[in-house]
């Protein structure tokens, strides 16, 4: 038996574990499009904040270890269609810009999610950051060591670790929220709560915009992001920016 698994990072990674485990003779390919596999993503505020130096801490187990058990890992590996009625999967290898196709007799799709990004005008410029990936927690990291100012768009669960986090780092803070308090996950009134709290440990080194969103990002001449405007008309200064707005599933290749 076959078995392949779209997506590496949590779920897939386990996944292939368990699936080895219960079948020792099956072939195991693992195909990710990032450049690592099995990795902690929920620790990467921690990595920015330093609680810890080498990222590499983050790492749960290696392509090497995997490869040990007999389960093969293809780093780089965007899957972009399936074709269910030959059991194939059209494979795009990102580092050669080539494609082929892989057979399976089970499949597993585990392919995660991506960060939504807002309708703000300048977007993509330099210093705009998303968290996502270890390369995502290693840039952010050291943007912010060279910063002074730090904004966070949304503030659901990774939006307030970062918070914590700029904060530890001495950064000043802004956070902009549409909802009316952060943490819109929960119920107004715990939401309130937990603002307040915020507010009177605040001591002027963070700043909480709720009922409002960002609609433009100001560069300079080398594109870098050096403030941004409010949907009311206010205009701040910042030094870098990292979206925290929410994520949607990868599951285009497979909508047909």
């Amino acid at each position: 038996m076959k078995i392949v698994i779209l997506g590496g990072v949590a779920a897939g990674a386990k996944a292939a574990a368990k699936a080895r485990r219960l079948l020792p003779d099956a072939i195991i390919d693992l195909y990710t499009d990032d450049t690592h596999v099995s990795y902690s993503a929920c620790g990467l505020a921690y990595y920015i904040q330093g609680n810890f130096t080498d990222y590499r801490t983050l790492l749960v187990r290696s392509p090497e270890e995997f490869e040990a058990q007999g389960i093969h890992i293809h780093l780089l590996s965007k899957a972009i269609k399936i074709l269910p009625e030959s059991n194939q999967v059209l494979i795009q290898d990102l580092k050669e810009n080539s494609a082929y196709l892989t057979e399976y007799d089970q499949l597993v799709i585990a392919t995660g999610a991506r960060p939504v990004m807002p309708p703000i005008d300048n977007i993509n410029l330099k210093n705009v950051f998303t968290v996502r990936r270890i390369e995502d927690g290693i840039k952010i990291r050291e943007k912010a060591l060279q910063s002074k100012h730090a904004t966070i768009i949304g503030s659901g669960y990774i939006g307030m670790e970062l918070l914590e986090a700029f904060v530890e780092l001495g950064l000043k803070v802004t956070i902009v929220e549409f909802a009316p308090f952060v943490l819109p996950v929960f119920d107004n009134d715990i939401s309130k709560l937990i603002q307040q709290q915020l507010s009177s440990i605040s001591r002027t080194r963070f700043e909480i915009l709720t009922s409002e969103l960002v609609t433009e990002l100001f560069s300079n001449e080398q594109g870098e992001v050096v403030g941004f405007k409010t949907g009311t008309g206010k205009e701040f200064n910042t030094d870098m920016v990292v979206i925290c707005t929410g994520v949607k599933p990868n599951v285009e290749f497979a909508h047909d």
